[in-house]
């Protein structure tokens, strides 16, 4: 029967690839009172789908450090889960040591680790200030590019463009190695370490089941599309300054120089300190990437 937890879980982004699937796990948590799980949401969000399990809805915005301020001021928060952007973890920090939130499970990112200083810094500093400020017990998630369905921003573009043109250019070789998650294994990784108690302090790495190159990457989300994909190879010097030039006269550049950098470097992590310590045991890309697809064509995307 509900109803034995005697704390509230508060969480940001759940309203997310992500967030929306752990809130399915935390549903089915019998232990779990659902009108003590707050969401914390902006009033433009698409709540469809959560609006009627009994969550409480408080509405901000997490670049408003008064609206989140204002929606745990009469709370005793237990655990805070926060799946949004890793560089609002300071606000995040400061206002669970003002509350005395018990626990705080925070989703990062294995960017950090990026040889690229102008895309790990940011990273970098956030983790580090937690380190450093948190007074709460915490837990840090580092997944890798995260996909699976008809809202992840990631795979969900590339296999509309593969379906449609049936060729996909890669800048580079193609060679260096990516390791995606499926976002139902890292939802679960949450709800796993929010139910052992016992982990503080630590972090993990959660990737895929194992490393795939960008080339087979693509050329097994064409496979499971059931059509023969042309790959384009472009140089990297010339993607670089092709791109570069385009980033220098456009304001808001589609695609810019950091993301042919990232694709060129080997993005591979072992996640078997998260198998040791909660059991996380996550599925293959050409098995994500055929639910994914599944569900695009279930949905009319395909």
């Amino acid at each position: 029967m509900k109803g034995r937890l005697s704390s509230m879980i508060f969480v940001t982004g759940a309203t997310g690839l992500t967030g929306k699937y752990l809130l399915n796990l935390l549903d089915k948590d019998k232990e779990i009172d659902n009108q003590k799980v707050v969401l914390f949401v902006r009033k433009t969000s698409n709540i469809t789908g959560i609006d009627n399990k009994g969550f409480l809805i408080e509405y901000g915005d997490i670049t408003d450090k008064e609206s989140l301020h204002k929606a745990l001021a009469d709370k005793e928060i237990d655990t805070l889960i926060h799946i949004v952007q890793l560089r609002y973890a300071p606000i995040i920090v400061d206002l669970a040591n003002q509350f005395n939130v018990k626990r705080l499970i925070i989703v990062g990112t294995t960017g950090m680790f990026s040889k690229y200083q102008v895309y790990s810094e940011e990273y970098q500093r956030a983790e580090a200030y937690i380190y450093s400020n948190s007074k709460v017990p915490f837990v840090i998630l580092r997944p890798t590019m995260i996909y699976g369905d008809h809202n992840d921003r990631n795979m969900n573009k590339l296999l509309r463009f593969m379906n449609k043109y049936r060729f996909f250019p890669v800048f580079g070789s193609g060679k260096s190695m990516m390791q995606p998650i499926y976002y139902k294994d890292l939802a679960k990784a949450i709800y796993d370490v929010y139910k052992r108690k016992e982990l503080i302090n630590v972090s993990f790495n959660l990737a895929g089941k194992e490393p795939i190159s960008y080339k087979n990457l693509l050329q097994t989300a064409g496979k499971a599309l059931g059509k023969k994909i042309y790959i384009v190879r472009i140089p990297y010097f010339l993607a670089f300054s092709i791109v570069g030039l385009y980033n220098l006269i456009s304001s808001k550049p589609k695609i810019k120089l950091e993301q042919i950098r990232r694709l060129n470097e080997d993005k591979m992590f072992d996640f078997s300190e998260a198998k040791k310590a909660f059991g996380f045991d996550p599925i293959d890309f050409e098995t994500g990437i055929q639910y994914q697809i599944r569900d695009l064509k279930k949905r009319g995307y395909l």
